[in-house]
């Protein structure tokens, strides 16, 4: 007979899949659906520079090496370095948009009410362990504290993105073009493309606590039988203790992606809560004014960088841009909606055209001349 779970096993079981895999809850953000449908789609910033056009591979989203490649390995024709050109897309001219989300709970099963504004979309990938959202995330994830009280913000203000597509490198027509070409293509390039920078920034904080007593009494009965002359005589003698214990958790989590910065306490105790109390409510009285001034700070931010609507930026712009702290989100393209990678992938391979090793019986070194200068023309 198989046993059944019991509640507390259930929930170390969710908690433990919450943390190590990507959620397959259809009301939370997947990247790997969203991958795998070839959709554009974004991820939290990390680290503290991350340049455009660097190259991504979904396939590799859960793996300890990241998905990231190097910069190297970039398909796009970069030998006019001024032609690549960034833009600034502002839409709101009163300053973006601002939304606050309250959160409060009685189970720790509950944990995914008090996420950052992300939505716990970084838990299970490693390669986005360092945002400060995920950071966040995970410790509001690991907590097992009963009672969780949350406020989070988010404020988006525009978006710099590449102005205008990118044609590709002769090495990567080459490599499109060849036999097997989207998949050696995507094997040296990855799928997908950083092609822009979502502008904001996102802060929250989380108050957590619990408590548990705990009670034992023990009994002992030992009863003694003689037997006297012809008469049997018991005696029975009893003893019990008793213990109880108290034990109570109070932590707190908060996260700003403005100044990268993450910080969590946790104090189990009375003694040391008395001890710890005046550091948690230092950070909890702070966090809650980052969250509720968030809007203005990502403004003041904004005229630092003396950004406009429609403003033209150099590819080298990209460094100033991210440590600023106002990179919020990475955007991701997918190569195969390029225009030039459909046309390429619609046409006949290059190897079907001059065989696999031009000059040989079955191909004209010149005919193979030749169509390399057109494709890389």
């Amino acid at each position: 007979m198989i046993p059944t779970p019991t509640e507390h096993e259930l929930t170390d079981r969710w908690r433990h899949d919450s943390l190590t895999e990507p959620s397959s809850d259809p009301s939370r953000p997947s990247l790997a659906a969203f991958a795998d449908a070839g959709h554009p789609f974004s991820v939290p910033m990390t680290g503290d520079v991350q340049n455009m056009l660097v190259g991504f591979d979904s396939k590799r989203m859960a793996l300890a090496t990241g998905p990231w490649l190097e910069p190297s390995a970039n398909p796009f024709d970069l030998r006019s370095r001024k032609g690549v050109q960034l833009k600034v897309v502002l839409p709101d001219i009163q300053g973006g948009s601002a939304s606050f989300r309250d959160g409060f709970s009685t189970h720790s099963g509950s944990s995914y009410d008090h996420l950052s504004a992300e939505v716990g979309v970084s838990v299970g990938y490693p390669f986005l362990s360092g945002s400060v959202s995920g950071k966040y995330d995970k410790t509001v994830m690991e907590n097992e504290n009963s009672v969780q009280a949350s406020r989070n913000a988010t404020c988006r203000v525009g978006r710099i993105v590449l102005d205008g597509p990118l044609p590709f490198s002769p090495e990567a027509v080459m490599l499109l073009c060849a036999r097997d070409g989207p998949a050696r293509f995507r094997q040296r390039y990855g799928d997908y493309y950083v092609c822009g920078y979502e502008l904001g920034g996102d802060a929250g904080a989380c108050l957590s606590a619990s408590s548990a007593s705990k009670s034992k009494t023990e009994t002992l009965e030992l009863t003694v039988t003689v037997k006297v002359l012809f008469v049997k005589v018991s005696v029975t003698h009893k003893t019990s203790s008793s213990s109880s214990s108290a034990e109570s958790k109070l932590s707190f989590s908060g996260y700003n992606t403005l100044t990268k910065q993450t910080e969590s306490v946790a104090v189990v105790s009375k003694r040391a809560y008395d001890e710890k109390q005046a550091l948690i409510n230092q950070a909890a009285v702070r966090y809650l004014a980052t969250v509720a001034n968030l809007p203005q700070e990502v403004r003041k931010r904004m005229r630092q960088l003396k950004l406009c609507d429609g403003q033209a930026l150099p590819l080298n712009a990209c460094a100033d841009i991210c440590q600023s702290g106002l990179v919020v989100q990475l955007l991701l393209a997918p190569y195969a909606r390029l225009n030039q990678y459909v046309s390429l992938v619609s046409q006949p391979s290059l190897d079907m055209l001059i065989g696999d090793f031009p000059g040989d019986s079955e191909g004209d070194p010149r005919l193979a001349a030749a169509a390399r200068l057109l494709l890389s023309a």
